[in-house]
């Protein structure tokens, strides 16, 4: 178990942090902050991008096998990957958004398992999954840069695709890991992972069903057994952080409490063909659901374990 302490941040990642917000805020003053409108979705994949991702990458280094001259790899992809939004979609854009696909495919190409390690066991499975999610998140990325519109979704749908698979897939399926790690004998942690590897991707294809089909079934069912993983996952937050230090504990009941609103949000959207809602739009979600889930389940989580593991 790793100790609790609470440092200040090494300087690599103090700089990485300075720079993103720096870029951040240059983003907000030339697109000010609308919550109802889709440059909001674009908002929180930059904060994914510029801020979590190199608190997240901070932590794996521990854990996984990065080259030493990753983060200025991760830091310069992620500076070409804010000018893409910068810029209107077209050919320009979509090329500054590529190398930001390589760094997720890299990362999950490094997160394979070699001939010397162990069997994978469900956390490694399930970590493996979500970095595969990742890897895939920047093709959505760059597919919105180039304004293409694969299986005929809609440009929201498929900026929206982008930001679902870094924060549901990479960082909430990482949370899960993390904290089953710290009950590994926990029941409602393993039924959380199998939960997360299955329904994770399926409400991929859900959408990808009625999109295509206008078959709902699917990606109602799924939605659920993600409401259910997220619910199962806050449980174990709110179980492991009894021995956690107080700015611990306090960000572990937040990320608790954010996936409980945020996953209930989630499946009330997904039944609306059974149960119609008339609140709970696309807009609604992405302001509520995806800012919850930005604000309340990845940056608290992540600083969760950051102040936990380094």
């Amino acid at each position: 178990m790793w100790p609790s302490k609470t440092p200040s941040p090494p300087n690599p990642l103090r700089f990485q942090l300075a720079w993103g917000g720096l870029l951040l805020g240059i983003w907000f003053f030339q697109t000010p902050p609308a919550l109802l409108h889709s440059s909001w979705a674009a908002s929180i994949l930059l904060f994914a991008v510029l801020i979590l991702l190199p608190i997240y990458f901070s932590l794996e280094k521990k854990e996984t096998t990065l080259p030493r001259y990753w983060d200025p790899i991760a830091s310069i992809s992620g500076t070409l990957f804010w000018l893409a939004f910068l810029l209107p979609p077209s050919t320009l854009a979509g090329v500054l958004a590529l190398p930001w696909l390589f760094v997720g495919l890299a990362f999950f190409i490094l997160s394979l398992p070699t001939k010397n390690e162990d069997i994978p066991n469900l956390g490694d499975w399930t970590l493996l999954a979500g970095r595969l999610l990742f890897a895939t998140a920047g093709f959505w990325a760059v597919a919105d840069r180039l304004a293409l519109q694969p299986l005929g979704f809609s440009p929201d749908i498929v900026l929206l695709t982008a930001v679902h698979f870094h924060y549901a897939g990479l960082f909430f399926l990482s949370l899960i890991v993390w904290a089953a790690r710290e009950a590994p004998k926990s029941r409602i942690a393993q039924i959380s992972m199998w939960l997360a590897i299955v329904s994770v991707p399926l409400t991929a294809l859900g959408i990808t069903a009625s999109q295509v089909w206008g078959q709902y079934l699917l990606e109602s069912i799924s939605a659920v057994l993600v409401g259910l993983s997220g619910m199962l996952t806050a449980r174990l937050y709110i179980r492991i952080s009894r021995s956690a230090s107080q700015p611990v504990r306090m960000l572990r009941y937040l990320t608790a409490i954010s996936l409980v609103v945020g996953m209930t949000l989630a499946i009330l959207y997904a039944i609306r063909p059974i149960y119609p809602i008339d609140w709970l739009h696309i807009p609604f979600m992405r302001a509520v659901h995806g800012t919850c889930n930005a604000l309340g389940i990845a940056t608290a989580g992540l600083l969760s374990w950051y102040f936990v593991k380094c």
